[in-house]
């Protein structure tokens, strides 16, 4: 029994680039400070 798939091989992208969001300084302040919490503390 052979199985058909209908996906192709080649890569769709999701999204493409918002240039609003790049361009946006108060974007990558804002990533900076929330990645604060979620990186592990050393001891």
């Amino acid at each position: 029994m052979e199985l058909l798939c209908c996906e192709g091989t080649r890569h769709a992208p999701r999204a493409g680039p918002d240039p609003r969001l790049l361009g946006d300084q108060r974007v990558l302040q804002s990533l900076l400070r929330l990645e604060e919490r979620y990186v592990p503390r050393a001891s």
